[in-house]
């Protein structure tokens, strides 16, 4: 049945209604169906046993006692109901705000899966830093406390095994790419890093992953020292922050660290996320999804499963360097097809057929270097080019597929 055109808007405004869900440690009240209460109960359970390892700590149990968070429809029901406990959120808080007193979160938003999976794990993070140890109580909106919240919330999750903290091979936000454009714009002033409040979220993420890289041992045990209070005194950050050298020398420093540490692909169009272990899922919407390796590899390795129904085609892309032209190379049910221009502006086109049987990976092996691009199918060379590459992508068209196994040099 085809609803009027007018009762259509006041249909859509009908709010959700609010569905209770408790597991061990939360209590859940979400604006949406069971099924997700239930999925975000998982998630928060999980993500607590990571957080107890990285803070060496966890909030003290009281019988009966939960920890809530409350997953609200849209912003004007996220700040009713902040407001309803007699408290004004900050004026730059959006999507996520913790009330310590009353020891909930409230988050709305996230246009993806992925997101507001994250929008989750970042009140989760911020909730079991302040309830961990008293002496936190005070940092709740600090860029110490902050900054681990951003870098914590980035994950992978397949379903079973949710991992924190991870640089993911790509994400719908590139908050590296944002990081790097404040600390370089002309208007910012570096003894901003040094201030308790720090404006811009990016830069806190970057500047806690700059202090917990692994390949800098000295720096990282200093920072989970006292940054993190793993000798059980209480060094603010601020305090902390001013330890690392001078604003100048280390706006420099962060931002050559972002060179070497920021996502591996940017996303053009459609949503990514990372699922882990090498796996990338991509869904274009309709239309299509890509993404581009921000520096080309010269070696890349992945597995995809042709649809049979045709429904989303998965595929690599190279741009050529001499005419900026693309070259794809799909995988379909059957073949292979090759697909780009050749310098004299013929089209070239060629199909080559797989084994490949339905449901199974087709194991994918391409090649760059001087000049030439070689393609291997399950091992097997299948086609080789003179093409100059300027970028190398990944793409899907027309619905959601996941590349397998994605590993590169």
């Amino acid at each position: 049945m085809k609803l009027p055109a007018l009762l259509c808007p006041v249909l859509l405004a009908i709010p959700l209604e609010d569905v209770e869900h408790a597991t061990r440690h939360f209590r859940l009240i979400v604006s949406g169906t069971i099924e997700e209460a239930q999925e975000a109960g998982e998630v928060l359970e999980l993500a607590r046993e990571r957080l107890k390892a990285l803070f060496r700590a966890q909030p003290a149990r009281k019988k009966g006692a939960r920890h809530t968070v409350r997953i609200l429809e849209n912003r004007l029901s996220w700040l009713t109901a902040i407001r309803s406990r007699g408290v004004e959120p900050p004026a730059l808080a959006d999507f996520v705000h913790y009330l310590p007193d009353e020891d909930t979160v409230f988050l709305y938003g996230g246009e993806t899966a992925y997101a507001r999976r994250a929008l989750l794990l970042h009140g989760a993070t911020q909730q079991f830093h302040c309830q961990a140890k008293p002496k936190n109580r005070d940092l709740v909106r600090t860029w110490l406390t902050m900054g681990l919240a951003d870098h914590l919330s980035m994950h992978t999750w397949d379903g079973k095994t949710l991992t924190l903290g991870v640089l993911p091979l790509a994400c719908d936000d590139d908050i590296f790419g944002r990081a790097r454009a404040a600390l370089t714009a002309q208007e910012f002033n570096p003894a901003a890093l040094f201030e308790d409040g720090i404006a811009q979220p990016e830069i806190c993420m970057v500047l806690i992953r700059y202090l917990l890289d692994e390949s800098k041992p000295a720096r990282r045990k200093k920072f989970t020292k006292l940054g993190l209070g793993y000798n059980g005194s209480k060094l603010h950050p601020q305090t902390y922050v001013r330890l690392l050298g001078d604003p100048e020398s280390l706006s420099a420093q962060l931002i050559d660290w972002i060179d070497t540490h920021q996502l591996v692909l940017e996303t053009v169009a459609g949503h990514w996320e990372d699922r882990g272990q090498g796996g990338l899922y991509a869904d274009a919407l309709g239309g299509e999804a890509r993404a581009l390796f921000k520096s080309s590899p010269e070696r890349l390795l992945l597995a995809c499963r042709p649809d049979e129904s045709l429904s989303a085609t998965p595929g690599v892309v190279f741009e050529d360097a001499g005419t900026g032209s693309d070259w794809t190379l799909r995988v379909l049910p059957e073949e292979l097809l090759v697909t780009g221009t050749l310098p004299d502006g013929r089209p070239y086109e060629r199909a080559i057929p797989h084994a490949v049987r339905a449901g199974k990976a087709l194991h994918l092996d391409i090649v760059h270097e001087e000049g030439e691009l070689t393609l291997f199918a399950e091992r097997e060379q299948v086609e080789h080019l003179e093409l100059d590459v300027a970028a190398i992508g990944l793409f899907v068209e027309g619905g959601s597929a996941t590349f397998e196994g994605v590993s590169w040099r």
